[in-house]
């Protein structure tokens, strides 16, 4: 259970009716963005169509969908966009490096690829999948950056897509010392310079590319000052949204910036944020229900409709569509009817209900307002009457819903 009643309920639970799940609505479409991609080579199924262009208002592809084939990326847009035409969907390219599995249907000059000081090539560092083998591209080569730029307007003329999804956007050879460090020996400090302002000028001119009615996302925002004092929000001056995808908790589980996130969500006017929660292996089912719950009910407290989107899951694949992966996302609580308040323990209003989190240490004890029903794994659990006190677990959350 994710909560103690201590005050009197109006229902007991023998006398609660059936459980009914929890459906999508226009709002949890609108707060929701996905990266997906198949695993099978082969495109997005029927079903799959019908789920992404009804529940998420964003659908960026991976660079591995449809066996990372280009042309079944430009046909799954055409189809997504029929179904749905306001459902934004966009391509997948990597800021920095090339993949050996690239299938998109022209050669890149290996002279393009970074070489160290000594002549070498640099091999991408992070990833470790066998699929993911690739090498780091030369952004501080100006005809790479043109026949780039070539690529993605091709890709923009062959299908509807809303703008182009950049990847791995972080500069290199900043903030952290131990990446000075290492970048600094590999190619010196005026060749990082050029390299990033070359990842600045790449992501400016798609913007001029896409036009006024498209997007460039980046990914990503530091997860924290080691990986960049700005965060590396400074490439906003020249993109329309960027993604994080450590938002709420790190890799162990453990709470991440909370506050400074809640404030970004704050402060965003006229771009887009991109919140993506990767749920750790290993945890038990008690632990997973709950961090899925603080971490959507975190998404909540600051969610802008419109300008801030959410993804939870532990895999970038079609499994993200099984309506079991996160069943507390599709949680219809309406919009926003006023801002999060508290300290401690955070609620924020919505138009269906009421969002608690108990962002400390320790239990903490909640008054319900109103009469209202407590949402697990997407199915009704409790109801309370106005005036119960009920007592929240710590880094847990209430996602609460008016009675039918």
């Amino acid at each position: 259970m994710i909560a103690t009643v201590v005050g009197v309920r109006v229902l007991q639970q023998d006398e609660s009716p059936p459980s009914e799940p929890a459906t999508a609505s226009a709002s949890a479409a609108e707060r929701r963005f996905t990266r997906i991609g198949t695993t099978d080579g082969e495109p997005l199924s029927d079903g799959e169509v019908d789920q992404l262009s009804t529940g998420y208002g964003y659908v960026l592809f991976t660079k591995f969908h449809a066996g990372w084939d280009i042309e079944a990326h430009h046909a799954d847009t055409r189809r997504l966009n029929a179904a749905r035409r306001d459902v934004r969907v966009f391509p997948y390219f990597s800021t920095k490096y090339w993949f050996e599995r690239n299938e998109w249907g022209v050669e890149l000059d290996p002279d393009w690829l970074l070489r160290d000081n000594e002549g070498e090539l640099v091999p991408k560092l992070r990833g470790g999948e066998e699929q993911d083998d690739g090498r780091f591209i030369d952004l501080a080569n100006p005809d790479y950056r043109d026949w780039a730029l070539e690529v993605i307007a091709s890709w923009l003329e062959a299908a509807p897509y809303a703008g182009v999804s950049f990847d791995a956007a972080d500069p290199i050879g900043d903030n952290d010392p131990e990446e000075i460090e290492r970048w600094t020996a590999l190619i010196g400090p005026e060749r990082i310079a050029a390299y990033n302002e070359g990842i600045r000028d790449l992501l400016d001119r798609a913007g001029d590319l896409v036009g006024p009615d498209g997007e460039v996302i980046y990914n990503g925002i530091a997860p924290n000052p080691i990986r960049g004092t700005g965060r590396d929000l400074d490439l906003l001056e020249v993109a329309d949204g960027a993604l994080d995808e450590k938002f709420c908790i790190d890799r162990k589980g453990e709470p991440l910036a909370i506050d400074e996130d809640l404030a970004l969500m704050a402060d965003v006017e006229d771009d887009r944020l991109f919140l993506r929660t990767n749920l750790p292996e290993g945890l038990s089912p008690e632990d997973r229900d709950r961090l899925r719950r603080l971490c959507v009910g975190t998404f909540l407290l600051g969610w802008v409709p419109g300008r801030t989107f959410f993804q939870i899951g532990d895999t970038y694949t079609t499994d993200q569509l099984v309506a079991e992966n996160a069943p507390e996302v599709e949680v219809d609580v309406g919009r926003p009817t006023g801002p999060a308040e508290g300290t401690t323990v955070r609620t924020r209003p919505f138009a269906n209900g009421l969002i608690v989190v108990n962002l400390g240490g320790s239990p903490a004890t909640f008054e319900m307002p109103s009469p209202l029903s407590a949402m697990e794994g997407g199915r009704t659990a409790d109801r309370y009457e106005a005036g119960a006190s009920v007592t929240i677990d710590p880094l847990d959350a209430l996602l609460l819903v008016t009675p039918r």
